[in-house]
C-alpha cells in the first residue's frame, strides 16, 4: 500500500497496523520484530513498505548506499 504520512503519530498508528498484519515478524530475516520501524524509500515518493527489526533496516539502508554508490562510480 502507498501511502504518505502526515505526521509522527500517523506513522505509528500505520507501522502497528503493518506490523499487525505482519504477525510481528520481519519480512527479511524472518523473526519476531523486537524494535520496530518503518521501512520507507528514501528516494522519489518515500512510500512506506514494511516494518523491519531497527538492526535490519540499517544494514539495508548501508547496502542500499553502498550499491547506489558503486552504480554511480560506474557511470561517471
Amino acid at each position: 500500500m502507498k501511502k504518505r504520512l502526515k505526521d509522527s503519530k500517523e506513522a505509528a498508528n500505520y507501522r502497528n497496523e503493518l506490523l499487525k498484519k505482519q504477525k510481528g515478524i520481519d519480512p527479511i530475516i524472518k523473526e519476531p520484530i523486537t524494535k520496530p520501524v518503518l521501512d520507507h524509500y528514501h528516494f522519489e515518493n518515500q512510500h512506506c513498505r514494511e516494518v523491519l527489526q531497527n538492526e535490519v533496516n540499517a544494514w539495508e539502508g548501508k547496502v542500499q548506499n553502498s550499491f547506489n554508490r558503486y552504480m554511480k562510480h560506474l557511470t561517471d
